[in-house]
């Protein structure tokens, strides 16, 4: 598989910038999201949180919000960077496929809290740069905050691990992709594999 690249480049440690004591969530404000959960889970711990997202959500989140949790909107490139470099860890309560806000996080080399789920499951590692929980809900995410703070994890970790979604190495991936393709067209398969099993094949070795 090959995966969206993650501006490694941009996304990177803060030089002397302290951290502060608040969570952060940064998405689209929509149901799939479970933006829901996040609220319910801060309104009972009462930890700072900050939201950073718009979406058609959002008044109803606001409404059910406590003081401790609040939403910033949509906001620049250099802002959504600075508040990753800051956050004590990175809330991502739904589901996708990939997740680059996550990958982007670990790249400021901060942690990240997540459902053990689609694309956190293979970004994320467990106690070392952050912490997956079970189940989407506000008991089984508060357990993996509380895991999460009694944990040491590894920020030198957290830097590495996004340098696999670099860029280099997407266009890397990519060009050899398409150098397998074009050999499944110029050498047709005489191993019995499809063609499409051919390329996937080709890609595995390299170019």
């Amino acid at each position: 598989m090959i995966h969206p690249p993650v501006d490694t480049g941009y996304f990177h440690p803060s030089s002397g910038q302290e951290r502060d004591d608040s969570y952060l969530v940064v998405s689209q404000l929509v149901p799939y999201k479970r933006m829901d959960l996040a609220v319910e889970a801060f309104n009972r711990c009462g930890k700072q949180l900050l939201v950073i997202g718009e979406g058609s959500e959002r008044r109803k989140l606001e409404r059910r919000a406590r003081a401790n949790i609040r939403f910033l909107g949509a906001q620049p490139r250099d802002v959504l960077r600075g508040a990753l470099q800051q956050a004590r860890a990175l809330i991502f309560p739904g589901e996708e496929d990939f997740g680059i806000v996550m990958a982007e996080a670990l790249a400021c080399r901060t942690p990240v809290i997540a459902f053990r789920r689609g694309g956190a499951s293979e970004i994320v590692t467990e106690g070392e740069t952050g912490v997956l929980f079970e189940d989407q809900t506000a008991d089984s995410f508060l357990d993996g905050l509380a895991r999460f703070e009694r944990t040491r994890l590894n920020p030198l970790a957290m830097r590495t691990s996004a340098l696999r979604f670099s860029r280099q190495r997407f266009i890397q991936e990519f060009a050899s992709f398409l150098d397998a393709i074009l050999a499944a067209k110029r050498f047709p398969a005489v191993t019995g594999l499809s063609p499409v099993e051919t390329v996937q094949a080709a890609a595995t070795d390299g170019p």
